[in-house]
């Protein structure tokens, strides 16, 4: 597969638009990508690490997007948590953080490319408010909400939108 084809991998097939990344591993001499389209839904796939540097531009292009709409956000915070970075971007249209999980490796080679370096933030307040209930099972055993941060699922969801957990 040329490198062509790689930056082809990026964009929804149905669509065309760029997907969020919001996890990015390398495992052995492959890196995994799992991305979200906000109207066709999550996928993953798998290209070379040779590829890494000529894709590295739009994996930079994913991370920096809101997993709900798509639309272009701003980083507003960033953790470094064994090899993974943990990072959140606020998007501008509608105020949603999102977390992605990047391998560090990869990530440090995105801050360190002289494109555009990302711009962190302040978010904006958040309101706190108490439970009246933490989320339950339903009465046929299916979870409605991710065991890890609380997001709500929808039905058939492999992976939370909100956090990466791969789901049960």
């Amino acid at each position: 597969m040329s490198f062509p084809k790689f930056r082809e991998m990026f964009f929804c097939p149905k669509c065309g638009q760029i997907g969020t990344i919001f996890l990015l591993k390398i495992s052995g001499q492959k890196v995994i990508v799992k991305q979200k389209c906000p109207k066709h839904g999550t996928r993953v796939f798998k290209l070379p690490i040779v590829a890494l540097e000529q894709v590295i531009d739009l994996i930079r292009d994913g991370i920096y997007r809101c997993m709900r709409c798509g639309q272009e956000a701003v980083g507003t915070w960033m953790k470094m948590d064994g090899p993974w970075t943990l990072h959140k971007c606020n998007c501008p249209v509608h105020g949603r953080q999102s977390l992605q999980r990047i391998w560090n490796a990869v990530f440090n080679r995105i801050s360190a490319k002289s494109v555009a370096p990302p711009q962190y933030v302040s978010p904006p307040p958040v309101q706190t408010s108490i439970p009246k209930s933490i989320p339950q099972p339903t009465s046929t055993g299916e979870k409605n909400f991710c065991c890890e941060c609380g997001s709500k699922i929808q039905k058939g969801e492999k992976i939370c939108t909100t956090c990466g957990r791969e789901l049960e």
